[in-house]
């Protein structure tokens, strides 16, 4: 075969056909890799969250952690933004169009590959702006409520997951659990999107399917004071459902779904049950409830389709909501619900931890460890009291040896194995004990077994001859031994708890028990046995200790170190109990930091943390001895002024007023406080008497903040 010619230059290089083969073949494994090594990484996928709600929510964090999971899974970068509208506290208002304003400059330069709307704000906003914000950016909503065909007409590049509740199987859940129900409440508003979806559902669906056999009562769009009043007129033979919200706000906002939670199962005397997670733990059972995260995971398994290049209109929107049964432990108590009665498969939460769950291993440790000395210890005694009897035969047989010399010498001999071997077995018990051991004849270490010398870390010649006071950490624990040891053996055995010391200065605590050889010659001897018990010993201080922090935790406001409300409203009841049964009167100071919002919003969260520092300071050098001042909630404080009328509390206010005026908090502004003060009489009740107090605080502060106020007590006749 002839080889094939390459010109170069003036010369020429001359190649066989396999050397040109295997040229060819080392040239196409290299050229994938030279490409790889110049082509540039794959920049993160832009995904943006558009929430409904606000950080904080329970439900909007969940579908936020349903979301990245779900993302995180999908083996893609992926670079994710969020948006909160806050639309559950601040549903209407010119501030949308400053949001969308906002959202055209943010993103102007950054153009999101994917928008996941949460909730119907969110999808309305989206939809309603996307081609000024995002024109063709494909979008995935969740938690839309109650998604109907409709709702999707003449848009494109959508597709998502639906939030339906199923009321029904919440209802007949709850009937499985209190078959004696007459009466169903369900709590209706329209104030808001989403409540107002659930409306129709419950009047024209769910309430005739019941109606039959329950009596129904709907409240909808009422105030909390309604509510209450509505809720109290109900026996315990009534279920309450919360589909909607209260009318009610807050301070200058609307209230979120844990705080209505909270005050409509406060209200009820019967049991509360809802459609949604967030809502336990406020007080209501539970029931068949949907979640934020199975959302926002649904979300994201859809959201990543779509940036490996599936279209959205080929993705069809998932309209089956999962639920699940759960329940709060302490909802269950209040209502007397036993967790037997729940149905297969339910998730109970906030149950407390038992001490056996808290300390199972260590329980069995120390149970074994006992039952293992336990039975050392009687092993031992068992061998001793072996050796006795084999002494007293001896001795026996002493005066007759002369006699049977002849006779019996093999059999004497016989039983001196067997002692010996008896001898051998108790002293490798002994020298492989895991306690120890010594052998004390008149107060003086004559024996140690090799445990000892170990624990001790003192040699067998330094404690032979000496008394245990060398070992003794405390010298008043060896006289208190040695003056009760001899009535203590006579009985039968000495017994306690020491602190020792070794050889190196450490010290450890010992169960130490003694025995006389023979109890009614102490003289003849006595064995005693040293048991570790260091662990446990701080283990259970420790737990004391623990218990005692606890306490305290449980009634000290841990940001101010004053009494919190818990410990407020004990001492509260107490003052009233003692009111009534001496005739006594007594004071309260309802305490409002002014503008305490301004501080957080323009001063940050530690300047309004700075400030209620600085007032529970200024309270504690101010009241009395006597007084009880503590943190009633948020920037409320309480004082709890004994023996005290109407004009020496306007006079401690007053001056509590002034010197929190005139203190220096460190801050940017002056701190400023309104009070409201309010003074018992015979016949009021502790809640009117708050309501009288709380009253006046807020005369205090529609006149103008700063200042004192006090108003006539609700059950104190004019005159």
């Amino acid at each position: 075969m002839q080889n094939a010619t390459f010109p170069s230059g003036d010369n020429a290089m001359l190649l066989s056909p396999a050397r040109f083969a295997a040229l060819l073949a080392l040239f196409a494994t290299l050229l994938p890799l030279a490409a790889v090594a110049t082509t540039p990484p794959q920049r993160p996928a832009r995904v943006l969250l558009v929430n409904s709600y606000h950080p904080g929510y329970k439900w909007s964090d969940d579908i936020g952690q349903g979301l990245w999971d779900g993302l995180s899974r999908s083996g893609r970068k992926v670079e994710l933004s969020m948006e909160f509208l806050d639309s559950r506290r601040f549903p209407t208002g010119p501030h949308r169009r400053s949001l969308l304003t906002v959202m055209q400059t943010k993103y102007q330069n950054y153009r999101p590959d994917l928008i996941v709307a949460a909730d119907n704000a969110a999808f309305d906003f989206i939809t309603q702006h996307r081609a000024e914000l995002f024109p063709g950016v494909p979008v995935v909503f969740c938690g839309y409520n109650n998604l109907r065909p409709e709702a999707l007409e003449g848009l494109e590049r959508i597709t998502g997951v639906n939030e339906e509740v199923n009321i029904a199987a919440t209802v007949d859940a709850a009937l499985a659990l209190h078959p004696a129900t007459r009466t169903l409440v369900f709590v209706l508003s329209t104030g808001e999107l989403s409540s107002a979806r659930h409306v129709p559902l419950v009047e024209k669906d769910v309430a005739p399917r019941y109606r039959s056999r329950y009596r129904i009562e709907t409240i909808k769009d009422a105030s909390m004071a309604e509510i209450r009043r509505r809720l109290a007129s109900v026996g315990r033979d009534a279920l309450v459902f919360i589909a909607g919200q209260t009318r009610d706000a807050g301070l200058g906002r609307a209230l979120t779904p844990e705080e209505n939670g909270r005050l409509i199962a406060s209200a009820s005397p019967a049991p509360v049950y809802s459609f949604w997670d967030f809502y336990l733990g406020t007080g209501v059972v539970g029931g068949l409830v949907l979640n934020g995260r199975d959302q926002g995971l649904a979300a994201a398994e859809m959201g990543a389709r779509i940036l490996e290049g599936t279209p959205p209109e080929a993705i069809p929107p998932l309209m089956s909501s999962p639920t699940t049964a759960q329940f709060d432990y302490r909802a269950m108590r209040r209502h007397g619900i036993a967790e037997s009665a729940l149905p297969a498969g339910a998730v109970v939460l906030n149950r407390p931890a038992s001490l056996w769950e808290l300390y199972k291993w260590q329980i069995v440790a120390s149970l074994c460890a006992l039952l293992t000395q336990t039975a050392l210890i009687v092993v031992l005694l068992r061998l001793m009291r072996q050796r006795r009897q084999a002494l007293v035969e001896l001795e026996r047989e002493r005066g007759r040896l002369e006699e049977r010399v002849v006779e019996r010498t093999g059999e004497l001999a016989a039983r001196g194995e067997q002692l010996a071997e008896a001898v051998a077995v108790r002293d490798a018990i002994l020298d492989n004990a895991v306690v120890s051991i010594a052998l004390l004849k008149g107060w003086r270490f004559v024996w140690l077994n090799p445990h000892m010398v170990d624990t001790f870390g003192y040699a067998a010649g330094e404690l032979i001859g000496q008394t245990p006071e060398r070992l003794c950490a405390a010298p008043g624990d060896w006289r208190r031994a040695a003056d009760d040891a001899p009535a203590a053996l006579r009985g039968g055995g000495q017994q306690g708890e020491f602190l020792l010391r070794r050889k190196d200065g450490s010290t450890l605590w010992c169960l130490i028990s003694g025995r006389a050889l023979d109890p009614a010659h102490p003289a003849r001897g006595t064995i005693y046995i040293a048991v570790d018990i260091d662990a446990r010993h701080h283990a259970e201080h420790a737990l004391q200790a623990l218990n005692a922090e606890l306490e305290r935790l449980a009634t000290v406001d841990p940001l101010t170190d004053l009494a919190n409300r818990r410990s407020l409203l004990t001492a509260l009841q107490r003052e009233g109990e003692r009111a009534a049964r001496y005739g006594t009167r007594f004071s309260v100071l309802m305490i409002d930091v002014d503008h305490f919002k301004t501080i957080n919003d323009e001063d940050g969260h530690e300047a309004g943390d700075r400030a209620l520092r600085g007032l529970a300071q200024t309270l504690g050098q101010t009241v009395r001895a006597t007084d009880l001042a503590g943190r009633w909630g948020g920037e409320e404080f309480l004082v709890i002024c004994p023996e005290t009328g109407p004009g020496g509390a306007l006079t401690l206010a007053e001056t509590l007023r002034g010197r929190v005026e005139g203190a220096d908090f460190g801050l940017p502004r002056r701190v400023t406080v309104s009070i409201g003060v309010a003074s018992s009489h015979a016949g009021i009740a502790l809640d009117a008497l708050l309501r009288d107090a709380d009253a006046a605080l807020y005369r205090a502060k529609a006149a103008g903040r700063n200042r004192v106020a006090t108003t006539r007590p609700s059950a104190e006749p004019a005159g």
